[in-house]
């Protein structure tokens, strides 16, 4: 639990959170949120963490298979093997109308190449995340990333990886809807 503390510091005062995402989110105090089973962790104009939901059995070691940069945990769904992988930026990205476009492109971009390389869901908004309180967690490291670090980690430029995706997703498709 220590380990997820200082990992997960800061995380948003009143998070969205849930027991059963089909009954939908619901914005509690943190205390309340810990104790749910899928958490908000970045909070509304913030990107301090990216998270990546990786749908195969041994999901937590996915980062291994393509030789990227640890995260600093994986929450592991214990009945199928799947998992969210969480990488702590050691600065945020501002994502609200406030926020300077190009770190935010360059975050798009870095999350794209890990997204195809980690196989990770495209679909997936990163908005909530399985609650590392709550599920088993592989708790790896407390570094934090700068952005040029975890670019460094990846195999093609940046560019390519835009190339190379089909269809716009993530944070990456907020910044084009912006573009457009």
């Amino acid at each position: 639990k220590k380990f997820i503390d200082e990992v997960l510091a800061p995380l948003p005062y009143r998070p969205y959170c849930s027991d059963d995402l089909a009954e939908g989110l619901r914005i509690r105090s943190l205390q309340t949120a810990k104790s749910s089973r899928y958490l908000q962790i970045n909070p509304p104009t913030q990107q301090h963490y990216l998270v990546f939901d990786v749908d195969r059995q041994g999901a937590a070691f996915a980062w291994e298979d393509c030789h990227v940069a640890p995260p600093n945990y994986a929450a592991i769904n214990p009945e199928n093997g799947h998992a969210h992988l969480v990488y702590k930026l050691a600065e945020p990205v501002v994502t609200n109308e406030h926020g300077r476009l190009a770190p935010l492109r360059y975050l798009a971009a870095v999350e794209r190449g890990y997204r195809i390389e980690l196989g990770a869901d495209a679909g997936y908004s990163g908005l909530i995340t399985r609650n590392p309180y709550k599920t088993l967690t592989l708790c790896i490291h407390k570094h934090e990333y700068d952005l040029s670090e975890l670019s460094e980690w990846l195999k093609r430029d940046l560019g390519e990886y835009a190339d190379k995706e089909k269809s716009v997703a993530g944070l990456g498709r907020n910044v084009t809807l912006f573009d457009t």
